[in-house]
């Protein structure tokens, strides 16, 4: 059971993440992205390139690396008692900016790829 948890919980996070917390998330803070993951390239089309980049590559996608590898690091912790997993502050923060300069890498990337409004 054991093994599941730790294989499950982190791969279930980040689906969960980009499919419905990150469009709500982005809808109150003004951008007008839909929920759900089929066609995700296709549905949020009528965003303006600086609201892709911020919402999709560095919320979304830096985020949601954030939130995986913070799970899994956490979940060995406490049940494998992997001593070196253990979520020591700044281990937290360096692994925050880690993924959020990722994700700004993801959406200065895939930005230009797409056509938009602007």
């Amino acid at each position: 059971m054991k093994a599941a948890l730790v294989v499950l919980i982190p791969l279930a996070l980040p689906f969960l993440w980009v499919g419905v917390i990150v469009p709500l998330v982005a809808r109150v803070l003004g951008v007008p992205m839909k929920t759900g993951l089929w066609r995700y390239d296709r549905k949020n089309r009528h965003l303006t390139n600086s609201q892709y980049m911020w919402a999709v590559g560095v919320f979304g996608f830096g985020g949601g690396m954030f939130l995986m590898n913070l799970t899994s690091r956490y979940v060995d912790w406490r049940l494998w008692g992997y001593e070196w997993h253990h979520p020591s502050a700044i281990r937290v923060i360096l692994e925050l900016a880690w993924a959020l300069g990722a994700g700004l890498s993801f959406g200065l990337l895939t930005v230009h790829h797409r056509k938009s409004p602007e």
